[in-house]
């Protein structure tokens, strides 16, 4: 990685009195790649920021990893087909309870 290269450069000045200061960094210091700047855009108007849903499953950790590492899977993917499964299993009461009102957002 490049470092800034800073100089202090001595001068004197009308006077006869020595003054310093700094020249520019001789190599760009920036960490940010080139191609992840020319990538960003502004956010489009009227459309909204994609939202996550955040489940408390830390006390399962290690069980997750350790089980989607044995099915060659991420924890993600694991989780997904868990509840794909148990969505194909109460299918029907799923859709018996989209018609209750009270069960809605």
């Amino acid at each position: 990685m490049a470092k800034k290269n800073m100089l202090n450069l001595t001068a004197l000045d009308n006077s006869g009195s020595k003054t310093v200061k700094a020249a520019e960094p001789t190599e760009k210091a920036s960490n940010v790649s080139p191609n992840s700047i020319a990538n960003l855009r502004p956010r489009k108007k009227g459309i909204p920021p994609k939202k996550y849903m955040q489940l408390d499953i830390i006390q399962f950790d290690d069980y997750l990893h350790r089980i989607a590492k044995y099915k060659r899977m991420t924890r993600t993917k694991y989780i997904l087909s868990l509840i794909k499964q148990d969505y194909e299993t109460h299918k029907e009461e799923y859709e018996m309870l989209k018609n209750l009102s009270e069960f809605d957002r």
